[in-house]
C-alpha cells in the first residue's frame, strides 16, 4: 500500500465524529450503555455538537489478513437546531486493539427541540 493524500477535505464535524466513536468503544469494548447520554462538544468552527451514540460489537472476522472485530454504531446528532441520525461501524484490531477504520454517516431529520 502506498500513501495517498486524502481526496476530500475532512471537517470539522467528521473528525469529531471518529473521534467519538474512537472514544466509546475504547471505553465500552463489550458494546455501548443501553442509554447513551449526550455529549456535547464545541466544534472548531464554533457550532455546538450535541451527540448521543451507542456501540455493539459484532460478528468476529478478517480485515485483511488481520483477525477484527467490528462495532455497529448508532445514534442521534444535534447542531444548532438540525437533528441527524447517525450511523456507522468501527473495525478494531483484536490483536493491537488499533482502529483499522471509522465510519460513520449523518442523515438530516430536520428541525428538533432542544436536547
Amino acid at each position: 500500500m502506498i500513501w495517498q493524500p486524502l481526496k476530500d477535505d475532512v471537517s470539522a464535524l467528521e473528525v469529531q465524529l471518529s473521534a467519538s466513536v474512537r472514544a466509546l468503544v475504547a471505553a465500552h469494548p463489550a458494546g455501548g450503555p443501553e442509554a447513551p447520554a449526550w455529549q456535547s462538544v464545541l466544534l472548531d468552527d464554533g457550532r455546538s455538537l450535541q451527540l448521543r451514540l451507542a456501540a455493539s460489537p459484532q460478528i468476529r472476522t478478517k480485515f485483511g489478513l488481520r483477525a477484527v472485530i467490528t462495532y455497529a454504531v448508532t445514534g442521534q446528532a444535534v447542531i444548532g437546531a438540525e437533528g441527524f441520525a447517525c450511523q456507522g461501524e468501527a473495525v478494531l484490531d483484536l490483536k493491537t486493539r488499533a482502529f483499522l477504520d471509522v465510519q460513520c454517516t449523518l442523515a438530516p431529520l430536520g428541525v428538533v427541540e432542544a436536547v
